[in-house]
């Protein structure tokens, strides 16, 4: 596959990146790693998404680049430290800060090189996680205050009005979820955010013994084995139903904990 897909990259010389919708520093920073192997190999790429780049996101290499419209901005020469900065973005935040499940030597051995090759871990740190606008924490302590938990599993949720009083945007939810799957004794988390048609997005997180991806794919959904995301029906009660429903199968929130892996 990797042949294939270099030997397509050789015979073209422009392409067009985007990402999945609502994109997290993953996603981001990937896209502006590719976005900058690419200008090394002498291509031309344009990069797009539906989404806006999430404000702590915002101070990554190139994340100007990231278009919305037809204007493509001129970008400075392209530098190793800018490249490498982008991937350890990438590696931190799809490794859950280097907690999720799976994460092993390989990670770090990956994070150790992009380091020494000039990525800034401690900048990089703090514009990722102590970067929050003041509308994120409001929604967090409107968040906190919904949390319920059933043995081994926890989950909170955020109203379209919570989300209007406190003038929080889509990408204030990202990470509230794990605040749910932090508390000792909890394997799964789930968070409900409203939306303005009535349904219910839903972020999905594990510990590593139950895979929530398959759980958010019957769903339409997807995502990873420990973080994952779906949208579904409302109300509150009929969207937690449902994802319970599923949980059922491999999971018994009531304090056993997990019964199997998905």
């Amino acid at each position: 596959m990797m042949d294939q897909v270099l030997k397509q990259i050789e015979q073209r010389e422009a392409f067009v990146l985007t990402s999945h919708a609502r994109p997290d520093g993953d996603a981001i920073g990937s896209l502006l790693a590719l976005y900058q192997m690419l200008r090394q190999l002498g291509k031309t790429s344009q990069v797009v998404m539906s989404d806006a780049v999430p404000l702590i996101y915002g101070p990554l290499p190139y994340a100007d680049v990231i278009l919305h419209s037809s204007q493509i901005p001129d970008g400075a020469p392209a530098t190793a430290i800018i490249l490498e900065t982008c991937l350890y973005t990438a590696v931190l935040t799809d490794t859950g800060a280097f907690c999720y499940a799976g994460t092993d030597e390989r990670a770090f051995e990956l994070a150790q090189q992009l380091v020494r090759r000039g990525a800034n871990p401690v900048d990089i740190a703090h514009h990722v996680y102590f970067s929050n606008p003041t509308s994120k924490m409001r929604l967090l302590g409107n968040a906190l205050s919904n949390l319920h938990r059933e043995g081994a599993l926890a989950y909170m949720h955020i109203s379209s009005a919570e989300m209007e009083r406190s003038g929080g945007l889509d990408e204030d939810c990202e990470g509230l979820v794990n605040y749910a799957l932090s508390i000792q004794g909890v394997e799964v988390a789930l968070f409900f955010r409203e939306l303005a048609d009535g349904r219910y997005r839903v972020s999905l997180r594990s510990k590593g013994q139950v895979n929530v991806a398959a759980i958010a794919e019957q769903f339409g959904g997807g995502g990873h084995a420990c973080a994952s995301g779906c949208a579904v029906s409302g109300p509150l009660s009929r969207s937690l139903e449902l994802i319970l429903a599923q949980l059922g199968g491999v999971f018994s929130p009531g304090g056993r904990g997990p019964e199997a892996t998905a």
